[in-house]
């Protein structure tokens, strides 16, 4: 039932605005299995200023505060759930800009390849206004990364928030 109705919610895109606070306080509520809330809130936009800290909050959570009867696969499809409605609001993320900069330490980078790309990822759509914060980041903890994909999407990055153009 939780599912249909946050799909629902979803589906109504940016009419689904008042189910958005319902949706939120679900998020926190059920585990980080289920991506339902995540996905329809990503669906309906950041409607209102809490929407991006609340995403965040859960993912810190999720990411460091561990969850009992979730695996590890569980844990990281929530996380990439979360970091693609990140990069969907594009710009309206930028308030998630510090906890993503943790993400980026070379202890973090190195237990996740995928999700280090995916945390690029959502820098690139949040655009240049982050580029002071995030560039020294981006290139002391990537642009040396062992992984060439980290590299190619690093540099790819750095591009786009310094303001150059990009090839790709």
């Amino acid at each position: 039932m939780r599912r249909a109705a946050a799909w629902t919610a979803g589906r109504m895109g940016k009419y689904g605005e008042c189910h958005i606070d319902r949706l939120i306080a679900m998020m926190h509520q059920y585990p980080p299995v289920a991506t339902e809330f995540i996905d329809a809130i990503g669906e309906i936009g950041p409607v209102h200023e809490n929407v991006v800290p609340n995403i965040v909050d859960k993912l810190e959570k999720t990411i460091w505060g561990g969850y009992q009867g979730a695996n590890h696969e569980q844990l990281t499809n929530y996380v990439s759930h979360c970091l693609a409605v990140l990069a969907k609001f594009g710009p309206k993320s930028e308030r998630a800009t510090d906890m993503l900069l943790r993400l980026l330490r070379p202890e973090e980078s190195k237990r996740d390849t995928e999700r280090t790309i995916k945390v690029l990822e959502v820098f690139e759509a949040i655009g240049p206004k982050i580029a002071d914060k995030a560039v020294p980041v981006i290139e002391s903890s990537c642009l040396n990364s062992s992984e060439p994909r980290v590299r190619e999407t690093a540099e790819r990055v750095i591009k786009k928030l310094k303001g150059e153009s990009s090839t790709k």
